[in-house]
């Protein structure tokens, strides 16, 4: 018996084939897009940079994830909060984005951007933002972030 003997539930019409799904051109494995994507820390900075339209000096990334939702219009996040989100896109998340060829990072202008395939993630990121929110997590900064 092959798979396609198999009996199933669903009709042809309501079944999604591979076949049906358009992969973008995306020079990163199947397996690399996912385990990027699964990390939350990578997740919502490569959120903050399709925001962005791509580019993102860090210390406005800082700003974006640092913030919990609960200051005050006009104010900025914990000094303590923008430290710790700083100190983990340095040392973690920036390099791991980086050595994946999705983000290209000017330390001397404290900018980073992201590279093509980082653009042809886009499609994977829609879906991955959905589902966050969806979950009730926050797509930038928020309560129910990640801890730095």
């Amino acid at each position: 018996m092959t798979s396609s003997d198999w009996p199933t539930d669903e009709t042809p019409a309501e079944s999604t084939r591979a076949s049906d799904v358009e992969a973008p051109n995306c020079s990163l494995s199947l397996d690399a897009v996912f385990e990027l994507l699964s990390d939350e820390r990578s997740r919502r900075l490569l959120y903050v940079l399709s925001d962005l339209d791509g580019t993102a000096a860090i210390d406005d990334a800082v700003e974006h994830l640092a913030a919990s939702g609960d200051e005050p219009a006009g104010t900025s996040p914990a000094p303590a909060a923008k430290r710790c989100v700083r100190t983990a896109l340095h040392h973690a998340t920036v390099p791991r984005l980086t050595d994946y060829g999705v983000v290209d990072y000017d330390p001397r202008g404290g900018v980073v951007t992201l590279t093509e395939s980082g653009d042809r993630l886009q499609p994977y990121l829609a879906v991955a933002r959905e589902r966050d929110r969806a979950d009730g997590r926050s797509v930038l900064g928020g309560a129910t972030k990640t801890e730095w």
